[in-house]
Order: C-alpha cells, then sequence, then structure tokens
C-alpha cells in the first residue's frame, strides 16, 4: 500500500503501440497524467508476435513525446507496483498470471469480444471480464455494461476531447450543416 503522499508506482501492460492510435494515445494520455501528478509509470509491452522491443519504443516516443515512463517487455516480468493495470484482453492474461504485488485494474476502451467472429478469441476476450480485475471504463456506458453483463466493478471517466486540434467550424450552428 502507498503510504501518505508517497508517490504510486503504477504497471501499465499494453501491446505495443501503433502511431496514431486513438486506444493507445487515450491510454498514453492516462499515462501523463498520472506522471504530471508526480506518480511512476512503467509501461510493459506484452507482444504475442515477438517484435523488437526497442522499435516499440522508438514508435511510442516519436508519437507520445510527452510520456516519460520507461518501457520493458513483458516476458520479462512485472516488477511489484501499487497498481497493475491490463489494457485489453491479450494483456489481461499476462496481467492475471503475474506474481508481481499490487492492485489489478483493467483499462477497458471496447467491448473486445465484439471485434471478432463467434469463436475462440470473442470467448478468450470475453473471459478476461471475469478476471476480478476492477474496470476503468472509458465513458459510463461501458462501465454499466461490463457490470450488467459480467459482474465486473468498473469507475469510468469521461470522454476528452484536444481542443485545440478539434472545434466546432460553426459555434452558433448558423452554417446548416
Amino acid at each position: 500500500p502507498a503510504l501518505p503522499d508517497e508517490p504510486l508506482t503504477v504497471a501499465w501492460v499494453m501491446t505495443p503501440p501503433n502511431g496514431g492510435s486513438g486506444g493507445h494515445t487515450t491510454l498514453l494520455r492516462l499515462v501523463g497524467a498520472l506522471e504530471q501528478a508526480g506518480h511512476r509509470c512503467v509501461l510493459y509491452l506484452y507482444d504475442r508476435w515477438g517484435g523488437s522491443l526497442p522499435e516499440h519504443e522508438r514508435v511510442l516516443r516519436e508519437w507520445w513525446p510527452w510520456v516519460r515512463a520507461d518501457v520493458r517487455d513483458a516476458a520479462a516480468g512485472i516488477d511489484d507496483s501499487h497498481a497493475v493495470i491490463a489494457t485489453a484482453w491479450p494483456t489481461a492474461y499476462a496481467v492475471a498470471a503475474s506474481p508481481a504485488k499490487g492492485a489489478r485494474f483493467y483499462l477497458v476502451q471496447d467491448i473486445e469480444p465484439w471485434f471478432y467472429p463467434a469463436g475462440g478469441e470473442a470467448l478468450l476476450a470475453e473471459a478476461t471480464y471475469r478476471f476480478g480485475f476492477h474496470g476503468i471504463t472509458a465513458g459510463r456506458w461501458l462501465a454499466g455494461k461490463l457490470t450488467a453483463d459480467h459482474g465486473m466493478a468498473a469507475d469510468h471517466f469521461d470522454f476528452g476531447c484536444d481542443l485545440d486540434r478539434y472545434r466546432l467550424a460553426d459555434p452558433g450552428g448558423t452554417s446548416g450543416e
């Protein structure tokens, strides 16, 4: 457990990032916010296909330069942390199997079983919602769906928007578009 005023160490277990990925951007904004608040984050990349850790880190640093977290290979193990967070269904298996100490969480941004036809991968993805992790979801609807359908305790955060990049072209709504 964290002591009062002690920074937390948060282990994020994630798939390797693809430049511009929306899901990775949301995840890494959360990492950046924790780092700005004085906490230490460690990114453990879980690559089922055995890609190059240095190449994955290069992509991460290029596309998300605000992230200062250490980048490690999840296959080498996860260190004890205050929190260990799965971020996609394959990473939930790595988090469940890890002997690392730390409260277990699951960042859920989509209903991932719906990405697959009925079959093994859909069932494997769905099973992760019953691992006993506490859910952190993108949006209120998703938290309610996970709780109602799978009994997963979950909290949510509201969707964000980069207002420097995205804004209404006609805030008064007078253009008719």
